[in-house]
């Protein structure tokens, strides 16, 4: 360490230098300085406002099943929430969402979605879509749509 450190160092340490003045020398390297420990908490505010932003209040973007019909690639490896009435099939045993005008999204797994067949309900679910497999979501919470608020 240079001389002109050394004082700077001490004068930091033992607070000797004049009430108000700056320090001759700020070390950003040092993990222990206020300035430091203020910036990391100015660093990690910013991280988390722009999280914030950057999603939807939960994460999940509102859509009807005529959007995911109309243009299911927007939504692909969203979450997703919509609503409609749970639809399945015996052979092979499957499930889906439909609304009114007969938009449909399948839905897994069939154990979350067999106690609301033919029932209104709102799904919360990962979105899928490929030509040959059709429109999916994977469920994460299932709700009867009445208690939906």
């Amino acid at each position: 360490m240079r001389l002109a450190e050394c004082r700077s160092h001490a004068e930091n340490v033992t607070g000797s230098r004049k009430p108000g003045s700056l320090p001759s020398r700020i070390d950003f390297a040092s993990p222990d300085t206020p300035l430091n420990t203020l910036l990391r908490l100015l660093l990690i505010g910013l991280a988390a406002m722009l999280t914030i932003v950057a999603c939807d209040s939960d994460g999940v973007s509102d859509v009807t099943l005529a959007e995911l019909a109309a243009n299911p690639q927007a939504y692909v490896g969203r979450n997703v929430r919509t609503r409609g009435t749970v639809r399945g099939f015996d052979d092979p045993r499957h499930y889906w969402l439909e609304d009114a005008q007969i938009n449909r999204v399948g839905l897994m797994p069939p154990e979350q979605i067999a106690p609301h067949l033919g029932r209104e309900a709102s799904i919360v679910g990962r979105f899928t879509y490929a030509r040959d497999r059709g429109r999916r979501i994977a469920i994460i919470s299932i709700e009867p749509f009445e208690s939906v608020r």
